[in-house]
């Protein structure tokens, strides 16, 4: 055992990476069994090569595919050990990210600290959100720069934002970039100021439908400002977008079919008029998805009108009417609410929101379970 070599050091010679990488999880195994004790392996891997590349030790090099010419001194007990190359190079990394959140960083500070004090902050609640989640801290600080440089104020990233961003990850199964990426342009898009909302209406959507985060970040893309302009808010556009998931249409396609519709909601062609008067979408030459004070009607009112249009139509009459009203891009989502009503639109919308609620943590196994603290 390594109780043996206390004190000494040894010199191994590697003469393929394999060899190298068996012994250093070989001596893994025997450190990681070691409890309470300190003792200190010292490994000389060299690279079976031209003589002239041990001169090259650098961890650049290292990580590129070769093995460090020289002395790796390895602490068991005091948690370096076994992995002190992947810690140097996490730790360096780290940094680097860091070093990138300090450049987004006032120079003269914020909120009275300085610009020192607040990078003190900023590595102490990765460091957090990184023990407590399945992500390392350079992954942590990683998002939080896309939040940063997404307009995300860093006070909300000390606060709940990285931490939205990071259960949206893990609901999502996204790479942290990515889901910091889509919650704060989505927050942006439609004025959120509420993170965990954001988060929780995304992944609530996704879950709750056949479709995922990812590709609600192109549905987003293509209706996002359409939609916040139209007048409808954040919950009602992820609501319209899962129903229409749950009806075969997903990413870019559904964003693109709900921006048609409401880009053509008010008719501007003779054709589209005499559609909307046959459908009962125009009566008295009022617009039905507006109410008197021309604000457009809720999701859920908006449903009603067009399952109300519906009735008595062929199958063949309503898709040449919606096409006339709406384009051939809008035909499917109207179809589609066509065949909802208010109540159960109301009931898609609990879903969606007990959905964004759950929360995932991992088990001793490594594999994502639901945590039993899940949000109220």
């Amino acid at each position: 055992g390594l109780s043996s070599i206390a004190g000494k050091s040894y010199s191994v010679g590697i003469h393929a990476k394999d060899s190298a990488t068996d012994t250093i999880l070989k001596v893994k195994s025997e450190l990681s069994g070691i409890m309470g004790k300190t003792y200190t392996a010292i490994l000389n891997v060299k690279a079976n090569t031209n003589p002239m590349n041990s001169m090259g030790n650098t961890l650049n090099e290292f990580t590129n595919g070769m093995l460090m010419p020289t002395s790796i001194q390895m602490v068991g007990a005091a948690g370096i050990g076994y992995g002190v190359y992947d810690t140097i190079k996490t730790s360096m990394d780290f940094d680097a990210q860091l070093s990138a959140i300090k450049s987004l960083t006032p120079k003269e500070g914020l909120d009275g600290m300085s610009r020192d004090d607040v990078m003190a902050q900023v590595r102490a609640r990765a460091k957090e959100l990184g023990q407590a989640t399945a992500f390392g801290n350079k992954e942590v600080a990683q998002g939080m720069t896309e939040l940063i440089k997404a307009g995300i104020s860093l006070k909300e990233v000390l606060g709940d934002a990285s931490e939205a961003a990071l259960n949206l990850a893990t609901a999502g199964d996204l790479a942290l970039p990515e889901a910091a990426e889509i919650m704060s342009t989505a927050m942006n898009t439609f004025g959120v100021k509420d993170a965990t909302h954001a988060a929780n209406i995304l992944a609530g959507a996704a879950n709750a439908s056949a479709t995922s985060v990812h590709e609600m970040k192109y549905s987003l893309s293509a209706v996002g400002i359409v939609a916040k302009k139209a007048g409808m808010d954040f919950d009602e556009v992820n609501t319209a977008l899962a129903l229409m998931a749950s009806r075969g249409l997903k990413g870019s396609d559904a964003g693109t079919s709900l921006k048609s519709m409401l880009q053509q909601i008010e008719p501007a062609t003779k054709p589209a008029v005499a559609a909307f008067e046959k459908l009962g979408l125009l009566k008295d030459g009022k617009n039905q998805f507006y109410n008197e004070k021309g604000q457009l009607r809720s999701l859920g009112e908006i449903a009603d009108i067009l399952h109300e249009s519906t009735q008595g139509l062929t199958e063949q009459e309503l898709n040449s009417l919606y096409k006339d009203a709406f384009g051939s891009d809008g035909i499917a989502i109207n179809v589609g609410a066509a065949g909802f009503n208010s109540r159960q639109l109301e009931s898609d919308v609990r879903e969606i929101k007990e959905q964004g609620k759950r929360r995932y943590i991992l088990n001793g196994n490594g594999q994502m379970v639901e945590s039993y603290k899940n949000l109220t």
